[in-house]
Order: C-alpha cells, then sequence, then structure tokens
C-alpha cells in the first residue's frame, strides 16, 4: 500500500493517494491545484448526489438523460429507440439500439423486418419526411442508378429553368 499523500503518475494525470473523508476508504486520486480532485470516493460522492448514482444506469424512460429515444445521426437520418423485446429489434445495425426511422416506418408497413439488401428511398430526398407516402422499397443494386437519374433531371430542370429567364 503507498504511502498517505504519495503522488504517482497515472495515465497524463498527477494523482495522491488520499482517503474518502466519509468511508475512509484509500484511493488514488486525480490533483486539481495541488489537492485531491474529489474528497470523497465514487459510492460516498453518490450518495451526496440530488439523483441517486443507480438511476443514471437506469436505460430507457426511467434515465434521467432521457429525450425520447429519438435522435439525428450525423448523416441526418432520424434514429428511433427501439426496445430489445420488438420484433424489429433484429434491424438495430449498431448495439445502441436504434434503428432508422423510415426502414422502421416500412417494415412496420410490410408486418417484417427488412434485410440488408433492402434500401429504403426518400421519394422526395427529404431524410425527415418519413411518411409512407414518400417512401419506397428498392433492392441495393436498384437504388443507385435510380437516385442518380433523379439528381440528373432535377439538375437538367434547373438548367432549362435558367435558359427560360435568359431567352424572355
Amino acid at each position: 500500500m503507498p504511502d498517505k499523500d504519495e503522488i504517482k503518475i497515472i495515465g497524463k494525470n498527477k494523482c495522491i493517494w488520499s482517503s474518502c473523508i466519509d468511508c475512509g476508504k484509500d484511493r488514488w486520486v486525480q490533483i486539481r491545484g495541488g489537492t485531491a480532485k474529489s474528497k470523497r470516493c465514487l459510492s460516498c460522492a453518490g450518495k451526496h448526489r440530488p439523483l441517486p448514482v443507480w438511476s443514471y444506469f437506469k436505460q430507457g424512460k426511467d434515465n434521467p438523460m432521457w429525450k425520447g429515444g429519438r435522435r439525428i445521426d450525423s448523416m441526418g437520418y432520424i434514429r428511433i429507440k427501439v426496445p430489445i423485446d420488438s420484433i424489429f429489434y433484429p434491424m438495430v445495425h449498431r448495439s445502441d439500439g436504434y434503428v432508422m426511422e423510415h426502414r422502421l416506418v416500412m417494415a412496420q408497413h410490410l408486418g417484417r423486418c427488412l434485410t440488408l439488401k433492402e434500401v429504403v428511398h426518400h421519394i422526395d430526398r427529404n431524410r425527415h419526411n418519413n411518411e409512407l407516402s414518400n417512401l419506397k422499397l428498392m433492392e441495393k443494386g436498384s437504388h443507385y442508378p435510380v437516385q442518380h437519374l433523379v439528381d440528373r433531371i432535377r439538375e437538367l430542370e434547373v438548367e432549362v429553368a435558367a435558359l427560360k429567364i435568359r431567352t424572355r
């Protein structure tokens, strides 16, 4: 056991061997401003928080940080939290329990999970418009050519509109 107030480098942090002021438990504590960063151990510090420590480890609606199970990812798609006991849970792409909303809407409409070879296309290209009337189920191989043609048609429509303005 290290001596009281012994200093040691742990990772990139300077730490000191210190005792908890409540229970007396000895542990390494990060140094801030020449003294121990926290006077209490983790379990004692939890007793002094406004919410009990265990509530932060609850999942879903029971967690005080819950934001409704709906978020937008870096690509602009809406993701929905799917409960582990849902029949659509196999569609979860990562281990975080979220599924893209447009895929979930289509799967619920079909009454089955979508395969990895199936793509749900947004007809109006708006990733937030996940109404069934705006979604089209396609195979992975046919999605890109259709999307490319739609993009090209839009480009040509803009060019035609610009030419009409110039010829007036």
